[in-house]
This record gives C-alpha cells, sequence and structure tokens, in this order.
C-alpha cells in the first residue's frame, strides 16, 4: 500500500490519533517536514516518527525546509550545515529519502561548481540516504545537480508540480535517478487536490512509478475553510486511499475485500462477471446502490 503524508492542517486532532487512522484506512507509511516551523504547537517530528513507529508505520521519507531552497546557490555552508543536520536525523531513524528543492520561484539564482562539489561531498559521507531533489517550478538547477551522477542524489518525482509547471519530461529523462514521489493532482495549478480531482493521467504515471523502485507517498491537502472535524479528517483520508487503491482493475481485485468502501459481494461479482464495469473510483450514483456503507455522506 501507499504512503500519505501527514496532514496536521487538522490542527484540533492529536498527531497519535492522525497517525492511527492513517493506518485503519490501510497506510503503510507517512511522510512529514523535519522542520519546526512545520509543526503544530506542542508538536515535534521526532516524536511524531518515534509513534509512528512504534505503530508500524513505516517513514520511507520526509522533507526538509523548501523556503530556504536558493540558499543552494550561495558559496557559504550555512546551507551545507543545514542539510547535514537533517542527513544525521536521518541516519539515526533510517529514513531513506530526505527530500529537499533546488530552487524557489521562477528565476532562481543557479547554482554553482563550487557549491555541487560540496554538496558531492556531504552526500558521500551519507551514503544510506538519498538527497532526493524534487521537481519545481524552475527545474534548471534540479537537473545540474541530477547531472552529477552521484548515486544517493536522485529525484523525487511530484506528479502534480509536473502537471502545473511543464515538467513531466523529467520522469522519462531521469526515469532511472527517482528514488521517491509525490502523488497528487490538479488542473495546472499546483493545489495538491485527491487523485480523482485534476486532468493528470494519474493511472499511467503511477503505473510507471509502480515498475521502478520507487517510494510513493500522496500529498494531498484538504480546500481551504474545511471543517475542523475527526469524520471530515476520516472522510478526506479515505477517498484519498479510495483514489489510490482503485485506480485499476488488477489492485481492485486483489484488495476489495479488505477496502474502506466495503462493497457487496453481489455487485464485485457483476464486475468479475463482466455484467457491470468499473473505471477508477465508484462514482457517487453508483455508490448510492450498491455500496453498504457510504462514507461520503
Amino acid at each position: 500500500m501507499i504512503g500519505i503524508y501527514d496532514i496536521n492542517d487538522f490542527k484540533n486532532i492529536d498527531f497519535k490519533i492522525r497517525l492511527e487512522t492513517y493506518k485503519k484506512v490501510g497506510f503503510s507509511s507517512i511522510g512529514l517536514y523535519i522542520d519546526d516551523k512545520y509543526m503544530n504547537k506542542n508538536e515535534n517530528y521526532e516524536n511524531i516518527i518515534k509513534f509512528a513507529i512504534k505503530i508500524g508505520l513505516q517513514v520511507n521519507q520526509v522533507h526538509v525546509d523548501y523556503k530556504i531552497s536558493n540558499e543552494i546557490c550561495e558559496n557559504t555552508q550555512k546551507y551545507l550545515d543545514y542539510v547535514e543536520e537533517k542527513l544525521l536525523f536521518c541516519k539515526k531513524y533510517e529514513i531513506k529519502n530526505m527530500v529537499l528543492h533546488a530552487s524557489k520561484g521562477s528565476n532562481p539564482p543557479k547554482v554553482n561548481d563550487d557549491q555541487l562539489k560540496k554538496l558531492i561531498s556531504l552526500a558521500k559521507r551519507y551514503p544510506e540516504v538519498n538527497l532526493s531533489f524534487e521537481n519545481v517550478r524552475n527545474n534548471y538547477n534540479l537537473e545540474k545537480i541530477l547531472n552529477l551522477n552521484q548515486p544517493n542524489i536522485t529525484l523525487c518525482y511530484d506528479i502534480g508540480h509536473a502537471n502545473a509547471y511543464n515538467s513531466s519530461y523529467l520522469l522519462n529523462k531521469y526515469k532511472n535517478k527517482i528514488s521517491c514521489a509525490h502523488l497528487h493532482n490538479n488542473y495546472g495549478n499546483d493545489d495538491h487536490n485527491l487523485l480523482s480531482n485534476g486532468n493528470i493521467n494519474y493511472r499511467k504515471v503511477i503505473n510507471i512509478l509502480s515498475s521502478i523502485n520507487c517510494d510513493c507517498c500522496l500529498e494531498v491537502f484538504p480546500d481551504k475553510n474545511f471543517p475542523q472535524t475527526m469524520d471530515f479528517f476520516v472522510n478526506f483520508i479515505s477517498r484519498a486511499s479510495d483514489d489510490y487503491i482503485w485506480r485499476n482493475w488488477t489492485i481492485r481485485k486483489t484488495n476489495f475485500k479488505n477496502h474502506a468502501l466495503n462493497l457487496q459481494p453481489t455487485y464485485f461479482n457483476l464486475i468479475k462477471n463482466k455484467e457491470k464495469t468499473l473505471e477508477g473510483r465508484l462514482n457517487d450514483e453508483k455508490r448510492k446502490h450498491y455500496v453498504k456503507k457510504d462514507k461520503y455522506g
């Protein structure tokens, strides 16, 4: 099963309840930011990771602060010291992928050769952790970094960013360098919608990502002014799981018995016998007739 980035936008829900709910819905791993400025009050990313491990959730990827990304272009030690601090943390908890950005904005400064040499040196000291650079708005620095051919400098392929910023070419160009991925959908803007809400052919992309040794994690956020309730939280992450699990027939056939939507066996048999077809998620009309318990109201 896939992972999901911790949605700490639900500020009234304790992180332990959030993580237990991810696991109950069926997620096998979580991702999260490992920087205090992205944490809710009274929450600590190290405590979140410890609890995830305790309840059997894997932590295969984490994200560092992206707002300081352009500092990679400055010939100073400040940025590299920050990255090394986070690499040490990842090594401690055996986290394989540390996601970072190589630039911020439409016209960022260009990374220089001296800083690239220091980046390689740093990566070599921590071979257990991938410095996984994510495709963003401007990918000049990203491609320059990926072309260094350092084994643990990799690509985090974000399918939503690729659609929003016309960088889907990176999927094939650097397919052999992808170590992790962020999954969400949009209509050409960086909105981080559920997979079913956008114009990306996400099934095709996920099939490509599934063919390589890539850790995939949903990175989806609710719309602004959403209800800060437990019911809405459970419904939202159930829909996120639903979109992924039901994306193709093979996975539907394997997982239907354990799926949160709890399809009636009669309807499943109709699908199996080709008397009915199911493309992607059940739409609302079909769900009304064939689902025992409609979680979406």
